[in-house]
C-alpha cells in the first residue's frame, strides 16, 4: 500500500474536525486514529503532524510571515527529536592507550603498542606521532579528572 492510499481517511477527518467554513471557532484537535490496522506509526505520526500544520496555517496564516513560520516548525522538531550526546566520540586507539597508561605502561612499550608501524617510522615521523598520542593521552587523563571533581 502506498502513503495515498493511508492518507486520504485521515485527511478527511481533519476537514471534519477542522471546518474553516462553519463560522465557528476551531476546536481542538481530536486524536487520529489509524484507519488500517496495519498502518505503521510513521505513517500516522506524519499525517497528524500534517494536519496539525494546516490547522496552524488556517488559523494564524497572513499573520504568520515566513521565518515565523519556519521558527514554528523548529519548536515542533524540537519537541518531536531526542538531542543526541554532543562532542566528538571518544577514539578506541586512545582509550586503549589510556588504559595502558593508566596501568604503568610507559616510553617505547607504550608507543610501540598504539602506534601502527612505530618501528617502521624515521625518528622525527615517531617524535610527532609520540607527542600526538601523548597530548592525546594527557588530555584524556585531564578531562576524567576534571568529570571526578
Amino acid at each position: 500500500m502506498n502513503d495515498a492510499e493511508h492518507t486520504k481517511p485521515l485527511a478527511e477527518d481533519a476537514r471534519q474536525i477542522n471546518n474553516p467554513g462553519s463560522g465557528q471557532a476551531d476546536a481542538p484537535a481530536a486524536p487520529v486514529e489509524a484507519t488500517a490496522p496495519l498502518e505503521s506509526p510513521f505513517i500516522t505520526s506524519k499525517e497528524i503532524a500534517r494536519q496539525h500544520g494546516e490547522m496552524l496555517r488556517r488559523q494564524f496564516g497572513e499573520r504568520l510571515s515566513r521565518i515565523e513560520a519556519l521558527r514554528v516548525a523548529t519548536e515542533f522538531k524540537t519537541a518531536l527529536v531526542p538531542k543526541r550526546k554532543g562532542g566528538r566520540p571518544p577514539s578506541d586507539r586512545i582509550t586503549r592507550a589510556f588504559e595502558d597508561w593508566k596501568a604503568g605502561m610507559r616510553g617505547v612499550t607504550l608507543f610501540a603498542k598504539h602506534i601502527p608501524g612505530w618501528h617502521k617510522h624515521n625518528r622525527y615521523r615517531r617524535m610527532g606521532e609520540q607527542k600526538a598520542l601523548t597530548d592525546a593521552i594527557r588530555n584524556r587523563w585531564r578531562r576524567e579528572s576534571a568529570k571526578e571533581r
